[in-house]
């Protein structure tokens, strides 16, 4: 942890490090004056942050800190070298997670944090800016900014920057000081003060100033740079190690500073980044500069130097560490060695082990925790085995990599399996192992990025611990206990924080929930009166077509027999005009009671009251009889009409009328955009699907692929100029596709423009002429469910009865017991189970056979019930079938 000013960097590498982070931020976000509700907030974000560095990244590094811009707000960065996140948006949605956890952390540092940002790179690493500030304030929006921090245990940092905006130019400066500390912060603090007296001279001339205001200093890598956003160009001019970016829209362009003076022009320029070098493994582009500036004396121009001919370019120099760097390294390498043994015998014993142990673990980085948790498990387990078992033991301390192993050997008789001791040891310990009766080996962890001693200096620094007497270990151990204590309160204080964030975010979100619900609610209402308008209004369409259609009716048949009166043999003599004249009146009349007639009929089709009334049909009388009536609706001499249906009687149980009716229209249409060819009506029989085939295909003019569709919506009529020659009113073809949906079936158009059109009627046949079942019941609340039904039944049931609850379905089979019904089991009031219980205890119902089909419990069979279908996705054949198994018709 680094602390400088009102800055703290600490680094993130384990659990305990996330309650040291939030501890911070909370201090700080207290010592801004955030209330204790923003607080909350700052301690969840920070914690989620944490939490995702430990979790997922490798070196992760937090800075919390006062916001350099605003006086009240806390900025927190969080840093790491990880994998990076490659779907951002994708990770920043709540649910989203990569390890199993809730996957709630950037979601909730968003909902949190008054301001964020995230930059990533996949497999490079992480950055996440945080800002917090009051309720009512708004975080500001900084044009630039820049990060400095003391390396090692420095107080101060050796580098500094500076950035100056004026109108439309920003100009900012980087100064990496030589060396470190305060000597190199003093060069640094004196190329900002420079910079900021003459930062609006040329690049060049700032830097010829800053160099001669560095020559009483150790000097120092110096870049200047300067960003005209209006004419979109990038001065730079720099010495020593600084490297740079542009950052325009096309990507990102590295630049290596290390000449005297470099002009780059981008027309798309946004910003310019300067920073200190990588290290040297992570900067292949870099080079670094033979000597600092302010140890030399610039040249008057500055232009580039030319390459010497022969020469090949200089390598990339590989310098060795620091001496001092090196030594440390040496020292610090650690191999699997022993530390030192002792000998426990009694409880002085014990307490020297005791202390040992808590030496050992602080010469190893651990934290002050996990010292006393070493501590703790030797002394317990010399209290069980030495003090009380009177055996002695022998504790060895050896170090492998990344771990402290103790060895515990004593005798074997005085061995017990998960003893007290052992057990709490291994509660304390990451590992207890038990190796053979009389030996024990406990394994502590290593934290990560610990640097420990070498084995001799550790040794030496054991072997140099003074003896500590009973009195001095239990004064020890107090201290432990105060400071274990005063954890727990930290903890305590810090968990409620943090409840009380999650509290924030808990009422946030069940405000948010709440005012969501509010508008689904209101959407809700609004549509269901959106919906009851629609029904009003189809209704009132519907009366008004039937009032007009009734009121119109009979007054165009009175014209219509009057000019039939004037026309007919019986009438007075007409002149050749005066019939001309009364045809054109009777003709108008007729075409004004078919419009009249089709009104009404689309009125009942809306209305639900086309109602089948099936009957046998011999199809090939009823195929002649609208060839010979169709024949004289012809428009030209050059069309033929030709129906074809298979040689051997053909009939089927469907209604005549509403049969003829789509068949009459379907001709009409093709007879009327027929110029030339031929219109055929042929019937087949689809054998697999169980149903008759009615095909009318034309050599017309055909219709465009777009209007396919919208030829059934009524009163659409496909634009051209046939339609000024034949009249029509749009309502034909979608009259006859309700019609033949009414009926259980289907009718589609095929069309291509200028080769003609085919259309399918296909409706439900058995080639048995005769229903397969005499009387079926339909029992279900939903009205639209009982009507498909109906369809699919069409042709193969005589009758047909239809219940909307358990009650209603009983007093239908009282009053005519079915042969077969068909259940829902999900019904208001006697459900469908119900309905199988009575039915089983009346004698005249108790055989009736019962198809359950409901959206629930479709993979068994309810008591009582023959057969479960589930009504998702319910198809005729498979309802046919069932029926047929059921009533034994079909083996298969």
């Amino acid at each position: 942890m680094i602390r400088s000013r009102d800055e703290t960097w600490v680094r993130v590498e384990d659990a305990s490090s996330i309650g040291a982070v939030r501890r911070i931020a909370i201090t700080l976000a207290e010592s801004c004056g955030l209330d204790e509700h923003e607080r909350g907030k700052v301690a969840v974000a920070v914690s989620e942050a944490a939490s995702n560095l430990v979790k997922h990244a490798a070196e992760g590094t937090m800075l919390i800190r006062s916001h350099p811009e605003a006086q009240a707000a806390v900025e927190v960065i969080a840093m790491d070298k990880g994998p990076g996140i490659r779907d951002l948006t994708r990770a920043a949605r709540d649910g989203y997670s990569t390890t199993g956890t809730l996957g709630l952390g950037l979601g909730g540092i968003a909902r949190m944090a008054s301001a964020h940002e995230v930059y990533t790179l996949p497999g490079r690493g992480t950055v996440i800016s945080m800002c917090f500030t009051a309720a009512a304030a708004e975080p500001p929006e900084p044009l630039a900014g820049g990060l400095t921090r003391p390396i090692g245990e420095e107080a101060v940092c050796g580098d500094a920057f500076a950035y100056v905006e004026s109108g439309t130019t920003v100009t900012a400066m980087l100064c990496d000081g030589l060396g470190h500390g305060e000597p190199a912060a003093a060069a640094s603090r004196e190329a900002v003060r420079v910079f900021q007296d003459g930062h609006d001279l040329p690049a060049v001339a700032v830097l010829e100033r800053i160099h001669r205001a560095l020559r009483g200093t150790r000097g120092g890598a110096v870049a200047v740079a300067r960003l005209d956003r209006a004419g979109g160009v990038v001065r730079y001019a720099g010495l020593g190690n600084v490297s740079g970016w542009i950052v325009h829209p096309d990507g990102l362009a590295g630049h290596d500073l290390r000449a005297r003076h470099r002009r780059a022009s981008a027309r798309q320029a946004a910003r310019v980044r300067l920073r200190r070098p990588l290290p040297q493994h992570a900067r292949p582009a870099l080079r670094r500069a033979h000597r600092p500036l302010g140890r030399r004396r610039l040249p008057g121009p500055v232009r580039a130097l030319p390459r010497r001919r022969g020469r090949r370019p200089a390598q990339r120099r590989r310098y060795a560490p620091r001496r001092r760097d090196r030594a440390r390294r040496t020292d610090r390498a650690v191999n699997t060695s022993r530390l030192t043994t002792v000998r426990v015998d009694d409880d002085q014993d014990v307490f020297a082990m005791r202390r040992l142990g808590r030496e050992v673990a602080a010469a190893l980085e651990m934290s002050e925790q996990d010292q006393i948790r070493v501590a703790t498990a030797l002394s317990e387990l010399g209290r069980e085995i030495a003090m009380e078992r009177g055996a002695g033991m022998v504790v060895a301390f050896s170090l492998d990599p990344g771990e402290l192993v103790v060895e515990v050997s004593f005798a074997e008789e005085a061995d017990g399996h998960d003893t007290e001791g052992v057990t709490l040891a291994g509660r304390l310990m990451d590992a207890v192992d038990r190796v053979r009766p009389g030996r024990l080996v406990l394994r502590k962890r290593l934290p990560r990025g610990a640097h420990p001693l070498s084995i001799a200096r550790l040794r030496a620094q054991v072997d140099a611990l003074a003896p500590a007497s009973a009195m001095d270990e239990l004064r020890q151990q107090n201290h432990e206990l105060a400071t274990t204590l005063e954890e727990v309160r930290r903890l305590n204080a810090e968990l409620a924080e943090t409840n009380q964030g999650v509290m924030a975010l808990y009422n946030q979100l069940s405000a948010e929930l709440e005012e969501t619900n509010r508008g689904v609610v209101a959407l809700y209402a609004e549509l269901d009166e959106k919906s009851m308008q629609l029904r009003q209004a189809s209704d009132a369409k519907n009366r008004f077509w039937a009032t007009v259609s009734h009121e119109l009716r009979t007054p165009l048949n009175s014209i219509i027999g009057l000019v039939r009166l004037l026309t007919g043999p019986g009438g007075d003599p007409l002149a050749a005009e005066q019939a001309r004249q009364i045809e054109l009146i009777g003709s108008s009349a007729e075409t004004l009671l078919a419009l009249v007639s089709e009104l009404l009929d689309i009125g009942k089709a809306e209305s639900g009251r086309l109602d089948p009334q099936a009957a046998m049909v011999d199809l090939v009388a009823l195929a002649e009889r609208l060839r010979m009536t169709m024949w004289p609706a012809k428009g030209s001499a050059r069309v033929t009409l030709a129906v074809r249906v298979p040689p051997p009687p053909f009939a089927m149980l469907a209604d005549e009328a509403m049969l003829t009716r789509i068949l009459r229209n379907l001709l009409a249409n093709s007879l009327k955009f027929t110029q030339e060819g031929e219109v055929l009506l042929e019937v087949t029989h689809d054998a697999a699907a169980s149903e008759a085939v009615f095909t009318v295909t034309d050599t017309g003019i055909g219709i465009p692929a777009e209007h396919l569709e919208r030829v059934f919506e009524e009163f659409y009529q496909v634009p051209g100029p046939e339609q000024t020659r034949v009249k029509g009113t749009g309502l034909g073809l979608p009259y006859a596709r309700r019609l033949a949906e009414a009926m259980g079936g289907t009718l589609t158009l095929t069309s291509q423009a200028g080769a003609g059109t085919t259309a399918v009627l296909r409706l439900p046949y058995e080639p048995d002429d005769v229903p397969v079942v005499g009387r079926v019941l339909i029992a279900d609340d939903d009205e639209n469910f009982r009507a498909g039904l109906r369809r699919m039944l069409t042709g193969f049931a005589a009758h047909i009865d239809e219940a909307h609850d358990g009650t209603a379905a009983l007093a239908a089979m009282a009053a005519a017991p079915p042969d077969l019904a068909l259940l829902d089991l999900l019904m208001p009031g006697l459900d469908g189970a119900a309905v199988l219980q009575r039915m089983a205890g009346d004698e005249r119902l108790r055989d009736v056979p019962v198809i359950v089909i409901t959206m629930a419990l479709a993979g068994r069979h309810p008591s009582g019930a023959d057969a479960v279908l589930a009504k998702q996705g319910l198809r005729r054949d498979m309802l046919l079938g069932a029926i047929r198994q059921v009533l034994g018709g079909d083996d298969a």
